[in-house]
């Protein structure tokens, strides 16, 4: 009789001890989250700190740059503990850009950031070899490299206006 009801007690010991270790687990998990959430990746953090809309212009060789990519990346990852999360835009018929965030957040955190400028048009592939038998089209970059992949662009956001209106003279030398 003492067998079968230690065997009992063992047996509900352990049921506690795997329902106590679930909840322990669903606890850590929850307090990482909050944590996590309290430390970056906030989609208000313009709110947080000092931020302006940015709309500016584009041109290349004097001319406006249509439906080029630009992109803003903080060189500064992290301020105050805060995520500073990239921006974004697409230039217009005018070169003209409005810059976002990836929240959708028109509001730029304040800060350095290095500017890439990306257009890609689609040609022929037979354009460079001058085969006519071939017509595969590919992806080319408009905009020289020192733009984009190896940018020398940098832009400093700090102006206490409604909004920052950058300009980017390109060419294409």
């Amino acid at each position: 009789m003492l067998k079968a009801s230690l065997f009992q007690n063992l047996s509900s010991a352990r049921s506690f001890v795997l329902v106590f270790s679930s909840v322990s687990v669903y606890i850590v998990v929850l307090l990482s989250l909050l944590a996590l959430a309290m430390t970056g990746c906030d989609p208000d953090w313009p709110s947080h700190g000092k931020s302006s809309r940015v709309v500016g212009e584009v041109t290349l060789n004097d001319q406006p740059l249509v439906d080029a990519r630009v992109v803003f990346l903080p060189k500064a990852m992290r301020i105050n503990g805060l995520f500073v999360p990239s921006s974004f835009g697409t230039t217009d018929a005018q070169g003209v850009f409005k810059l976002k965030t990836g929240y959708d957040n028109e509001l730029i955190p304040f800060g350095d950031y290095t500017v890439l400028i990306s257009k890609m048009v689609e040609v022929s592939s037979n354009d460079n070899t001058g085969d006519d038998a071939s017509d595969d089209r590919v992806r080319r970059e408009v905009v020289p490299g020192q733009y984009n992949r190896h940018s020398i662009l940098t832009y400093e956001l700090s102006t206490q206006e409604a909004f920052d209106r950058p300009s980017f003279e390109l060419t294409s030398e």
